[in-house]
């Protein structure tokens, strides 16, 4: 068996548990809850597992493609395992692309700003005004504090009606809210530095993989291991 087979089936097979992994996670949401809670206890050995696949598939592919081009010229085979890269690289590319547009534009969405009377720009103006009445004041600062809290959790200062300044105290909804929002922020998070590493580890596989496949001596790519006894 030469190098290149082996690249070959290291290629084949890694591919199939990649295709087959990401088949078995498109499926989850269609299990039963009690089912999908379970895999979701699960220790991450699988996705580390997947993750080692999909950069195996980049290695294996670039090397290939080199071994291909350098034994047999530009043939099928050296198009299909490059448009397998392509499209790999499409997909992972746009799923950071596409996690990290929409936790943006959901903290855009959340921080729109707070609609302030005609003529006030900040809280404090409105606060400071003698044209806006005591129990108005009131009122505003605690809607404008439950606003800033929903946001982003910060606690600030509201008057009461008797002019007095204390600390927003949140409610069970406003607690309810941020907190959700807070999870769907941090998923997020990590899910566009997921992607973002995985293009990073993608790319360097498949530079490494071609610096392999175009520094291995031609006359070891297709030459057959042979046992002495």
């Amino acid at each position: 068996m030469n190098l290149k087979t082996i690249v070959s089936y290291i290629y084949n097979l890694t591919s199939w548990l990649v295709i087959v992994g990401f088949g078995l996670k498109s499926l989850i949401e269609f299990l039963p809850q009690d089912i999908r809670k379970w895999l979701v206890e699960i220790p991450n050995y699988f996705v580390g597992a997947w993750f080692v696949c999909l950069i195996l598939v980049f290695l294996s592919s670039a090397i290939y493609i080199l071994f291909e081009y350098r034994t047999e010229g530009i043939s099928k085979k050296f198009w299909s395992v490059l448009s397998t890269i392509a499209i790999l690289f499409l997909v992972i590319g746009s799923l950071a692309y596409m996690t990290s547009n929409t936790l943006n534009g959901l903290k855009e969405v959340n921080s729109f700003p707070y609609p302030f009377p005609d003529g006030f720009q900040a809280i404090e103006q409105v606060i400071s005004s003698e044209a806006i009445p005591l129990k108005d004041k009131a009122q505003l600062t605690q809607h404008y504090a439950q606003f800033i809290y929903i946001q982003n959790g910060q606690i600030l200062d509201v008057l009461d009606e008797s002019g007095s300044l204390n600390k927003y105290i949140p409610t069970d909804s406003d607690l309810t809210t941020w907190n959700g929002l807070k999870k769907l922020y941090i998923r997020g998070e990590r899910l566009t530095k997921h992607y973002i590493t995985l293009n990073v580890y993608a790319l360097v596989a498949l530079m490494f993989g071609l610096l392999i496949g175009a520094f291995v001596p031609k006359n070891r790519i297709t030459k057959r291991s042979t046992r002495t006894s």
